[in-house]
């Protein structure tokens, strides 16, 4: 439309809000530097969404952890 602000209201676009779009299927997210192991698995599902692009870190990890609900908490609180 030739009006970007009809009203006054600014309308919304999927790169800045991606969560507000139809999620996509036939798309992948691109790996992000940094990610390995199990984030970089999960990375692809990420497309469209607000974490498509943001640095991610496993911080817990039963097999290693622990499978207690205070192992869990002692990794996962505060971060």
């Amino acid at each position: 439309l030739a009006d970007e602000e009809p009203a006054g209201l600014k309308r919304m676009t999927v790169d800045e809000w991606p969560d507000q779009w139809p999620p996509v299927l036939t798309e992948f997210a691109d790996p992000v530097e940094g990610d390995a192991g199990y984030v970089a698995s999960v990375r692809p599902l990420l497309k469209q969404t607000m974490l498509e692009k943001v640095p991610l870190a496993l911080v817990y990890d039963a097999e290693v952890d622990g499978w207690s609900d205070e192992a869990f908490h002692r990794k996962v609180d505060g971060q």
